[in-house]
This record gives C-alpha cells, sequence and structure tokens, in this order.
C-alpha cells in the first residue's frame, strides 16, 4: 500500500517547445510529483532546454528518446521502465503535456490522497477528460474513453501508453477506477458502460484551446484546477522555489476546492432532502430567495418550466438586466444555483430577471419563448427606464437574440454564437447538443434579432476564429465590438481572473461602459498568466516561433515593473 511518502513520478513526451509546458510542470510539481522524466527526440535533446531550471533543481529529467514502439507517450514510459531504476511503490503515470491530474476534492499531495483510498492497488485508471468525450462522461458511459493510469513501478512489467501491463503477480493486481472502485482489469477499458461518476474521485483533465466551456467555468472542476495552476506559476520559478516545490513545509497558496468528490456525495442531491433543522434550513437556501421569498423584503417570483428556470427579482431601480446561463451552470444541481452575474446585479440593486437553463438546448424551447413573450406583453419590459440583457457564449447568444422583445435595450454579449443554424452557419462544429435543436423557432438567429437595441457590445476575442466568425455576422450600426486578444472563447472568464468583469458590468449597468474605458481596463490583462500563454500559442501557430520566446521576459518584465 501506498504511503503518503511514496515517490510519484510522472512520465512525459515533448516533441517541440509549448508554452503550456511550465505550468504544467509546476501544477504537478507543487502536488507533490518528485520528478517529471521528459524524453525527446534526438535533435528537441542536443538544442538548449526550455527546462533548465527545472534540471538544475533536480526535478525534471531530460532524456534522448532512443526507443520507438509507435506511439511517443508509450515510447517515453517504455524507456523510462526500461532505463531507470525505481523502487517497487514509486507510483508512476505517463501524461502529455496539457493532461492535468485532477484527484479528491483539492489540492493535496498526489501520494497523501493516494494513500488514503480505501484499498491497495496496483493500477488506478483515470478517465481523460477532452471536450469530445463531455456527453460519454454525462451520459455515465466509458467505453469509447481513453485513460491515464496510475501504477506502482514494482507492479508490472511493460505499459502501452494508457496502462501498465504484464503484471508480475496476477492474483495480487488490484485495478480501481476513476470512483476508486475495483474493477476488472480485462473489463476496465473496451467494455462499454462502465459508470464514471460526474466527479470522479480521480481523473486527468486535457486543456487545449477547443477545450468545452463547460470545463472552464469559473467553479468548474477543470477551471479550479487551471487557477490553481496560475497561482502557483505566479508564486515565481526560480531554482530554490522548485527544490522545494510541493515538499513536506513547503505549502504555497491554494484556491478553493472544487465539488465535492463523489465518494463523500450523498445518494441523492442535497436538493431533495429535507432539512434537518431550522438552522439547516438556511444552507438549502439561495441567497435570491431570501429576497422574494415569505421572508424576503424584495418582490418576484420564480417559475420553473420544463427545460429552464425564471426568476424574477423586482428590487426598486429604474434598471432591469436579463441574463442568461451558459454551459457550464446546466449540470449545477446545488440548493445554493443562482443567475448568472447574480452578485454583482444584487450590488448594484438592479432589478434581475435571470433566465436559468437546466439542458444544452441555446433557449430552444417553445414554453420559454412563450413565457419571455407573455412578460412583453404583459408590459414588464416597458415598466424600466433601462433594460440590459447579458450573457456568454449560449447566454451570450441568447441575450442578442431575445434583445428584440425589448426595442431600445443594451446588450452585453461575451463571445456569443450568432445561431446554430447548419444551413446558416455551416462552419460551426461545436456545440453538437446545440446544433441540433430546433432552429426554426422564433429569436433563432441574432444578427437579426439585434437591430432594434439601442447598444450592442460583443466581447470577443478577434484571433478565435470561429467565435470571430460569429460576431462577423454582427453587421447593424448598433454593434461595437470589444477585442478581448488572446482570451479564447473564454473572454469572461478571461476577464474574472484579472478582475475586470465586474468593473465591465459594472460600467455597462450605469451607462459608462465605452471602447476606451474597456481598453483602459483591459491593459491590466498582460499581469495575467493565461494572457502570456495565449500570445505564445498564437505567436507559435503563425510561425512565428522567435516572438513567441521574447513573451515569457517582456512578462516578467511588466510584472516587475507593476510592484
Amino acid at each position: 500500500m501506498p504511503s503518503p511518502e511514496t515517490s510519484f513520478v510522472i512520465v512525459s513526451y515533448v516533441s517541440e517547445a509549448t508554452p503550456d509546458l511550465e505550468r504544467w510542470l509546476i501544477y504537478h510539481l507543487s502536488l507533490g510529483v518528485e520528478k517529471v522524466i521528459v524524453y525527446q527526440p534526438p535533435r528537441l535533446f542536443r538544442q538548449p532546454s526550455d527546462m533548465a531550471v527545472f534540471e538544475n533543481a533536480g526535478r525534471v529529467l531530460r532524456r534522448p528518446s532512443q526507443i520507438d514502439v509507435g506511439a511517443p507517450l508509450k515510447s517515453a514510459i517504455v524507456s523510462a521502465m526500461s532505463e531507470q531504476d525505481f523502487s517497487d511503490d514509486t507510483l508512476m503515470v505517463a501524461l502529455n503535456v496539457g493532461e492535468y491530474l485532477s484527484i479528491g476534492a483539492g489540492f493535496r499531495p498526489v501520494a497523501r490522497e493516494v494513500a488514503e483510498l480505501s484499498a491497495p492497488f496496483a493500477a488506478w485508471a483515470l478517465p481523460l477528460l477532452k471536450p469530445q468525450d463531455a456527453s460519454i462522461l454525462e451520459a455515465g458511459e466509458q467505453g469509447d474513453m481513453e485513460f491515464r493510469t496510475i501504477f506502482r513501478a514494482g507492479a508490472f512489467r511493460g505499459h502501452n501508453g494508457e496502462r501498465p501491463v504484464v503484471a508480475l503477480n496476477e492474483q495480487d493486481c488490484l485495478w480501481l477506477n476513476g470512483a476508486g472502485r475495483k474493477i476488472d482489469p480485462d473489463r476496465a477499458f473496451w467494455r462499454p458502460a462502465e459508470e464514471v461518476p460526474d466527479d470522479a474521485l480521480g481523473l486527468v483533465i486535457k486543456f487545449s484551446e477547443d477545450v468545452d466551456p463547460l470545463l472552464f467555468d469559473e467553479d468548474s472542476r477543470g477551471a479550479l484546477t487551471l487557477a490553481y495552476a496560475d497561482r502557483q506559476i505566479a508564486q515565481g520559478v526560480s531554482e530554490d522555489q522548485l527544490r522545494a516545490l510541493g515538499r513536506a513545509g513547503t505549502a504555497r497558496a491554494n484556491v478553493p476546492n472544487p465539488p465535492c468528490a463523489s465518494h463523500d456525495r450523498p445518494e441523492t442531491p442535497k436538493a431533495t432532502q429535507p432539512p434537518e433543522s431550522v438552522g439547516a434550513d438556511a444552507q438549502y437556501c439561495p441567497e435570491w430567495y431570501r429576497e422574494i421569498g415569505p421572508g424576503g423584503t424584495v418582490p418576484g417570483f420564480f417559475r420553473r418550466l420544463d427545460h429552464h428556470s425564471l426568476v424574477f427579482i423586482r428590487r426598486p431601480s429604474d434598471t432591469l438586466v436579463i441574463t442568461f446561463d451558459n454551459l457550464s451552470a446546466v449540470n449545477d444541481l446545488s440548493p445554493q444555483r443562482g443567475p448568472w452575474a447574480y452578485k454583482v446585479l444584487r450590488q448594484e440593486g438592479c432589478a434581475h430577471l435571470g433566465v436559468l437553463a437546466h439542458r444544452k438546448d441555446w433557449f430552444r424551447e417553445p414554453n420559454l419563448i412563450a413565457a419571455l413573450v407573455e412578460m412583453r406583453d404583459q408590459g414588464v419590459f416597458k415598466a424600466y427606464t433601462n433594460v440590459i440583457l447579458s450573457g456568454t457564449s449560449m447566454g451570450g447568444f441568447a441575450a442578442l437574440a431575445f434583445s428584440s422583445l425589448c426595442p431600445g435595450a443594451r446588450v452585453l454579449s461575451f463571445s456569443p454564437q450568432s445561431t446554430l443554424d447548419e444551413e446558416i452557419v455551416p462552419w460551426e462544429t461545436r456545440f453538437g447538443m446545440g446544433r441540433m435543436r430546433n432552429w426554426r423557432l422564433p429569436f433563432s438567429d441574432a444578427a437579426f434579432e439585434i437591430e432594434g437595441a439601442e447598444q450592442v457590445i460583443v466581447v470577443s476575442d478577434p484571433y478565435f476564429k470561429l467565435d470571430q466568425w460569429h460576431v462577423d455576422r454582427l453587421t447593424t450600426p448598433n454593434v461595437i465590438k470589444l477585442k478581448a486578444w488572446f482570451s479564447g472563447h473564454f473572454s469572461p472568464v478571461f476577464l474574472h481572473r484579472a478582475d475586470l468583469l465586474k468593473p465591465v458590468m459594472t460600467k455597462m449597468i450605469r451607462g459608462t461602459l465605452t471602447e476606451d474605458a474597456f481598453y483602459q481596463l483591459y491593459r491590466d490583462r498582460r499581469k495575467l498568466p493565461w494572457y502570456k500563454r495565449s500570445l505564445e500559442e498564437t505567436l507559435v501557430q503563425k510561425g512565428h516561433k522567435e516572438l513567441a520566446s521574447r513573451v515569457g521576459p517582456a512578462f516578467r518584465r511588466a510584472k516587475t515593473a507593476t510592484k
């Protein structure tokens, strides 16, 4: 059985320089990984190393790849198992750069998390969560998913790149799945319908520029992992810091824990369990309900539809803000769930109509459309001097598309789609669940619905082509296009991490969000590690590797200058 002091080693293969390498290394070293063994093609191994500071600190070992068994990661792990002398209890895993271990309910040392499993194991198969696997994970099937496997070095003789093979003692070779439960290794990978909980105890999250927005919501497990990594890299990468990183007595700054792991989760959702006492009642009562409920001071209502909900908080104000959920909120079953942007709108004292989504349908639902049209016909929207619609991605589409219900309204839309009608945007290859919805319903093409709005402000990354093609369809004179350079599809998350989202929302509410005001705020983007990585990746993709190599030093100089 591994102990909390067991050595943990990652093996990887790096064939070219990548902007994510430094963050990926620091993230895993901070979690107690003792060493990362990196295999490279001989031509790259002979060049100056991008990992020199890690090598000097004794935390990275670079090796030339001499074995070619058809797949780079397989070649690397086979080489490591044949060349290196590991103790039998050493824990190992083969990962590509960009694949992040996520184990347990926080960011404690990996070996300690493993040591607390209820059963000793020889191998622990962790699902590799990628964009195309999101629907598989939700459906609870893993037959077609890839895996990465943590295993004891002394238990196996070989590896196929995904899992260890040739157990030294078949009878003593216990396998666990992502939930930490015992499984039959013969069924673990090629038999369908193995259960994979939404929040598996252990999984590997693969981050890339085309990752599904679900993983990057600020409260999701993927986003918390990324935020933790950013905090680690922000604290420095000197040789002395790297020597101590992740080892006893060298704790660094943390971030809030991700949602509870599956083994800690009650069998039924909290929302269905009655509170045991009056004190517990507050735990299950969302903040917005305290405002409009029997004990509240603000009129309003909650209305549950088939696949959506409406929360209307009639705070005394001449400004109404209508917000729409994005993809990441769809699977949130917590009792405390609230409308998008609830906190900032409460602080500003605005009336708030929140449209909550319970499936990924881009608000293509006749009952919802009828409910919003009914509110228009009843004069609800006309009662306010200022009406603002806002949302991001799927919610950004809705903010644009439903703006025609409120002529003269203003819109703030982050990284939106203009439509998912395949006849209009045949080039859109994302969001399969959205594209299959009924795009013959009203309010289906934002490009035509925004004509009556007073002002439409769209925030997006001009270098993210798919998003930009949608933005290019918005051609009416009332459209202001603000460029969130190098934020990818996640402009509001980018702004949030730079502490800019709240000021942007506040200026929009107060009517002071102009191009000059936005770009003055946006100058602080240079402090954000995400901006640095995105800039490097863009330059590399465009063939400007020399320019990309200058970004890191410039970034550090900028940070030093602001201290």
